[in-house]
This record gives C-alpha cells, sequence and structure tokens, in this order.
C-alpha cells in the first residue's frame, strides 16, 4: 500500500511564486533557460495550496495518480515534488 502525504505547516513559506507547468508541451513563451524543472513546479503548486489554505494542516492531499492527471505531467515529476516536501518536514 502506498504511503499517504499529509500537510504539515512549514516554518515560513516557500515557492518561487511562477505559473504552474511552464515546461515543454505547455505554450508559453518564456525563454527556455528561465523556466524551472517540471518537479519544482508541481512542488510550488502544493506549496501554494498549503499556504493558501486549500489545504488545511492534517488533510490528505491528492494521491500521486490524482496529480499526474490533474496536472499533466508524469508519475516519477510528482514523486519527485513530494519526497522533496517530505524531506522539508511539509509533508508526512
Amino acid at each position: 500500500m502506498g504511503k499517504t502525504a499529509v500537510f504539515r505547516p512549514a516554518e515560513k513559506a516557500s515557492g518561487p511564486g511562477r505559473p504552474f507547468l511552464t515546461g515543454a508541451g505547455m505554450h508559453n513563451k518564456e525563454p527556455q533557460k528561465a523556466r524551472q524543472p517540471l518537479y519544482r513546479q508541481v512542488k510550488a503548486y502544493i506549496t501554494s495550496k498549503m499556504d493558501s489554505g486549500e489545504l488545511a494542516v492534517g488533510m490528505r492531499i491528492a494521491s500521486e495518480n490524482e496529480l499526474v492527471e490533474t496536472l499533466n505531467v508524469s508519475r516519477m515529476t510528482v514523486n519527485r515534488a513530494l519526497r522533496e516536501l517530505s524531506a522539508e518536514g511539509r509533508l508526512k
């Protein structure tokens, strides 16, 4: 059975504040070198939901598969974002 990610509050807000999903396949005219890796964009998306209160403390976040479908990215991209958030103490 897979690990359940539960939101934990952060010490301070983080995230680049950039529009979500500016990677390949997204119709964005931003120069390539200014783009962030997709896993960081997914991480920023989840973090923004936490910081805005849309994800309350102790609330379950969407599964990896749901995030893959919703965000149109690979499972490994979502997995890396969730692993990093977990390592930072934002998810448990």
